[in-house]
């Protein structure tokens, strides 16, 4: 292994490491310390056999599902951490959007966008009749908070929201032309 990738490695390392710090500081969450063998769970059904081949079915669509991009560690890992925030299931759930960006090396935006593409969107193609998580916005709040997001310019590279297809910028005014000045 080269210096470089041993390099990028331990960078990435010290972001999971530190982003679970972080979340277990705020929300005092601790692992197990105990494995528990699948044995163990099938024998705590008495004998439901039929609720066990039902339970095995979804487990082996969900591994379908967990694999849908391919079986590379870090598309798995995206899928199940959008999965369990979206069914609110800790630890996930526990990580806030900046922790789980520092641990995937991307943009908080892109936690949310990655939640819409892979849990919210099929979840609609398959005709649920409801898609919203715990927590989540309500259609209307979120189209509030989209047109209040407006203009801003917290994004990465500094760029501004834009306003649907017409490229306005809040409140129907258009963006001032980039124009460069002398000094």
């Amino acid at each position: 292994m080269s210096d470089s990738a041993a390099g990028e490695i331990l960078q990435y390392e010290r972001a999971v490491t530190e982003a679970l710090r972080r979340m277990a500081r705020r929300t005092h969450y601790e692992p197990a310390s105990v494995d528990t063998p699948l044995s163990a769970l099938v024998e705590g059904e008495d004998g439901m056999l039929d609720e066990w081949g039902i339970r095995n079915e979804t487990i082996r669509k969900f591994f379908e599902y967990l694999t849908a991009d391919g079986p590379e560690p870090w598309q798995i890992m995206r899928r199940l951490y959008a999965a369990g925030s979206h069914m609110m299931q800790r630890p996930f759930c526990d990580l806030n959007l900046r922790e789980k960006s520092l641990m995937f090396g991307d943009s908080h935006g892109a936690q949310h966008w990655r939640m819409k593409r892979m849990v919210i969107d099929p979840l609609m193609r398959n005709g649920a009749r409801s898609i919203k998580a715990p927590g989540m916005k309500s259609g209307r709040a979120a189209e509030a908070a989209a047109v209040a997001a407006t203009g801003n310019n917290n994004r990465a590279g500094g760029h501004a929201f834009k306003n649907g297809a017409s490229g306005t910028v809040a409140a129907g005014r258009k963006r001032k032309p980039k124009t460069k000045t002398k000094h």
